[in-house]
């Protein structure tokens, strides 16, 4: 067939019907199921921020004027399960669910219906969407919808044909067309316009008003979020893991939010037209899956968008919160936000998945905000790393946005650590994040000197840095994860204090662990991220930021170093030329050798060999102890005497090399750099005439 003889299928825009509203959401979808039943090939897309029917109706009146006639097929919703669930109330253990006998009877469309309301599992689950069954306080659905029905088919006093086709199409077409006073048709719930109005008029109040046509497009949308209690991920979880697209409340972030919201709905946006069926299919099968399981929660939920674990065809979600506002007995919606699938975070969703998915389970681990009587008492630990995580997921590609989230898991780790009712409880859990997907977020972005060092300090070998920053512990031997116990490990040394005296504990601590007859090649001092010269030199002549060295320090200790991939060490390679070797530099490259476990040359002939190896981890803890009580000079003949056993006797110094605070000194030598760098300074101490003589 050529293109002039393919068919043009009719698209019908609907700008009245959009996603940031929730009842205008569920209108569409009842639009898409209503048209279906007149226009067999009618298909629904979201375009533009606005709801398309393609393949239906031509024009807006083809479409009012079925809306309108007498005999269009409305689904009938009555509350036909009241009794039925009343009665479940009182079933007594072991007898039948006499929701479930009521529902064998019915047909598939009650049926469908009913599930959208209310399963039953191990116990009731109610949607939150629905309310309790159909009801949210005084506001019976139900009820709403039948005196919607009977709206549309009578005329109020003064009202034309023409005057209630301009309510139906004003609606659709969002010009707002003619409305009738003081009606709210129990719409409340989702139309947010149908609440009481406040200082409207000559009254305090004002009576909600909304289209009946919108209760009963939003009545007819309901079934699509048919529930199942198979969706659910065991027996503890949570109603809202039983209807699609419904997951818990945010976390709150301050103290006032805790308590306001239900729930929330994540609504899925499709940009290809997609039939009533299709759109069924996707929301029985409608959940994000986060490593294989289905969320439950808002963090999950978008975790599994920027891993892409969501059903194909989906473009993004807007969010809705149902939280209380006029009372506590009912919920209206509020928008906010929208979470769109980018094509570049397909790129990278095997490594960004695997470390969201760990972000995810530590958010889950960590202390809970909870109600006791009337009153919540709030930690404030989940909801920061939440709505981090959520606008990651909005954003994706965005650096500031990840900074901002492992900026989150740290702050609320570092709450954990100084709250001791926090570690008494021993249930705060994490694993390591992978280097892949901190390469990344480094790929358009060239890291810093602070970020260098933090890298070369958080990727030192043989203990994890978070070790030393909180005191966890590994699980166990065969368990990758890391606990906060209820008392501090003695590993911890991190306090109150400059950075640099902070960083000279953890050599000192590390030297302390380490077998005093350890060998060069057990050196606690081994890092899998080799520093360069010249940011060692930026730190030790106190020319870098500390403070932005600390905070990179704690988002890097955040991730597991053993493997460094080749893309991140291209990405934070210097290309400039190095810098002269000066000042205090040449102390730390004649004391790093002897802490450093590496073969090491100088002039082409071995520094140190096995026969003579003067680096011992006793040899290592007396030189920092000698810097620490600023024993400079003792520290130098403690170095010397080392370099003579090895063969390697250093010329005279007629100076010794001032050093104002020895913390940043000792603190140098925990980084490990480039071996020929080292060796370029080292070579400066040493005799020429001796070198290589035994």
């Amino acid at each position: 067939m050529s293109p002039a003889d393919a068919e043009v299928l009719p698209a019908l825009p609907l700008p009245g019907l959009r996603p940031h509203a929730l009842g205008r959401y569920l209108a569409a979808l009842g639009l898409l199921r209503i048209a279906a039943r007149h226009w067999g090939d009618v298909r629904g897309a979201w375009r533009d921020d606005c709801f398309w029917l393609v393949g239906g109706p031509r024009t807006m009146r083809d479409l009012a004027s079925y809306l309108r006639a007498p005999d269009t097929p409305w689904s009938c919703y009555e509350h036909g399960w009241k009794k039925a669930q009343d009665d479940e109330k009182k079933r007594k253990k072991g007898a039948p669910s006499p929701y479930l006998v009521w529902l064998s009877e019915q047909d598939e469309e009650t049926t469908e219906l009913a599930l959208a309301h209310l399963v039953i599992g191990s116990t009731r689950y109610f949607n939150p969407l629905t309310g309790s069954g159909g009801n949210a306080g005084r506001r019976v659905f139900s009820k709403g919808w039948s005196e919607a029905q009977t709206a549309v088919r009578t005329k109020p006093n003064g009202w034309t044909d023409r005057t209630l086709e301009r309510e139906l199409v004003g609606f659709l077409d969002g010009t707002g067309g003619p409305l009738r006073p003081k009606e709210g048709w129990s719409a409340a719930s989702w139309f947010i316009e149908a609440n009481k109005a406040a200082n409207s008029g000559q009254a305090p109040t004002r009576e909600g008003q909304v289209s009946p046509w919108a209760m009963l497009l939003a009545c007819e949308g309901l079934p699509f979020f048919v529930g199942a209690p198979s969706r659910r991920l065991g027996a503890s979880t949570r109603r809202l893991g039983a209807f699609p697209f419904v997951t818990a409340p945010a976390a709150p972030v301050v103290a006032g939010e805790a308590g306001r919201d239900q729930a929330e709905v994540w609504t899925p946006l499709w940009e290809r037209p997609m039939s009533a069926a299709e759109v069924r299919v996707l929301f029985r099968r409608g959940r994000a899956e986060l490593g294989g399981r289905g969320v439950v929660t808002p963090a999950a939920m978008a975790a599994a968008i920027v891993s892409r674990g969501v059903d194909a065809g989906v473009v993004g979600f807007v969010r809705h919160a149902l939280g209380a506002t006029t009372s506590g007995n009912t919920f209206e919606p509020r928008r906010i936000g929208r979470v769109d699938l980018t094509q570049s975070a397909a790129t990278h969703a095997q490594a960004t998945a695997v470390a969201l998915s760990r972000i995810v389970d530590l958010r889950e681990r960590l202390p809970r905000d909870e109600k006791k009587g009337q009153r919540w008492i709030f930690r404030g630990l989940r909801g920061p790393i939440e709505a981090s995580l959520i606008r990651y997921a909005a954003a994706p590609d965005d650096h500031d946005a990840a900074t901002r989230l492992l900026d989150a898991v740290v702050d609320s780790l570092e709450r954990v650590n100084v709250t001791r009712s926090f570690r008494e409880d021993a249930t705060v859990e994490l694993e390591l994040l992978p280097l892949p997907w901190l390469t990344t977020l480094l790929e358009h972005r060239a890291p810093t000197a602070e970020m260098r060092l933090a890298m070369g300090l958080t990727s030192l070998l043989d203990e994890p840095f978070l070790v030393h920053r909180w005191g966890v512990r590994r699980v166990s031997k065969t368990d990758a994860r890391y606990r906060f116990t209820q008392e501090p490990q003695a590993r911890c040394v991190w306090a109150t204090g400059p950075l640099a005296s902070n960083l000279s504990r953890v050599l000192r601590r590390r030297l302390v662990d380490a077998d005093r007859e350890t060998k060069s090649r057990g050196l606690p001092t081994r890092a899998s991220f080799k520093v360069q010269r010249d940011d060692i030199a930026g730190w030790l002549t106190g020319l870098l930021d500390e403070v932005e060295l600390a905070r990179w320090i704690d988002r890097f200790a955040l991730f597991d170093w053993r493997v460094v991939p080749e893309s991140l060490r291209r990405v934070s390679a210097l290309t400039s030329a190095p810098a002269p070797i000066d000042g205090v530099v040449t102390l730390w490259g004649l004391l790093r050798p002897l802490l450093d476990g590496r073969s090491l040359s100088v002039q082409g002939h071995p520094l140190f060999t096995e026969a003579r190896d003067p680096r011992t981890v006793r040899a290592g803890r007396s030189m920092v102890a000698r810097l620490n009580a600023r024993d400079i000079p003792g520290a130098l003949d403690l170095a010397a005497s080392r370099y003579q056993m090895a063969g390697h006797p250093l010329g005279r110094v007629g100076l010794t090399p001032a050093v104002d605070e020895p913390a940043y000194l000792i603190s140098s030598l925990l980084l490990q750099p480039r071996s020929w760098e080292l060796e370029e300074v080292t070579q400066r101490w040493l005799r020429p005439a001796r070198i290589g003589q035994t």
